[in-house]
């Protein structure tokens, strides 16, 4: 019995023209199905791997600057943690420095006033009692010495500084030997006259109890004056008011 043979199956392609005149043209192709089932789907199959390998490699990429981002704000967190314990620790110092500028500022102010109460002449000037001597003729037609007190010292009595200051002037005196004069810093000058030899120098800074003169039998009397700005004043009023 004769083999039949399976015809193939040819398929045309007729290409016309809208152009009148034109004649259509044909084209005869052979297709293989299976071959063609296979090149469609190792396409498919390529086409799907490489988008698969495009999806990894972009989830990939993605994840890892995802992390990146996760430890750059890890480092951000940790950062401003760090600068807001350091902002709290400068905020606890600065308070702790206001409070300490604060004591410090309310110690001078109250040093101050010590100070400037310290430097008030209104002491007694000498260490003992003492008589006050009214004042002569001769002593009360000169008026450099006017007001001043004459005290009759007792032996044992030394001649102090009323307050703080620096000795402005030592020099002698025609009447009572010598004279020392202290400026208070405030307006104040007082005025020291003894026979007895000066235990200050000039320019030197002392505080109220200061010796001035050692006191004896020979140099018991003191004229003591002041002044307020430049114009004597009753020494009196001021130690008055010291009590």
């Amino acid at each position: 019995m004769a083999k039949r043979h399976k015809k193939k199956r040819v398929y045309t392609i007729s290409v016309t023209s809208d152009i009148s005149g034109d004649c259509p043209k044909y084209y005869r192709s052979r297709f293989n199905i299976f071959r063609a089932c296979i090149i469609i789907t190792f396409l498919a199959t390529a086409a799907g791997v490489l988008t698969a390998y495009l999806s990894y490699t972009h989830m990939n990429e993605m994840e890892a600057t995802v992390k990146a981002l996760k430890e750059i704000v890890s480092t951000q967190e940790q950062t401003v943690s760090r600068l807001e314990n350091e902002n709290a620790a400068l905020i606890s110092r600065n308070e702790i420095l206001s409070i300490t500028v604060g004591k410090q500022q309310v110690e001078n102010e109250e040093q101050e006033e010590i100070k400037k109460e310290r430097a008030i002449p209104n002491g007694f000037p000498l260490t003992d009692s003492a008589e006050i001597e009214e004042q002569d003729e001769e002593t009360t037609s000169s008026e450099d010495y006017l007001p001043i007190i004459i005290f009759d010292m007792s032996d044992a009595a030394d001649v102090v500084a009323a307050g703080d200051g620096i000795v402005s002037s030592v020099h002698e005196d025609s009447i009572y030997g010598n004279c020392v004069v202290i400026d208070h810093g405030n307006g104040y000058f007082t005025y020291y006259r003894n026979a007895s030899v000066p235990k200050v120098n000039e320019g030197e800074e002392i505080t109220g109890g200061t010796i001035i003169y050692v006191g004896g039998l020979e140099d018991n009397k003191l004229g003591y004056q002041m002044t307020k700005d430049g114009e004597y004043i009753d020494p009196l009023e001021l130690i008055s008011i010291s009590g």
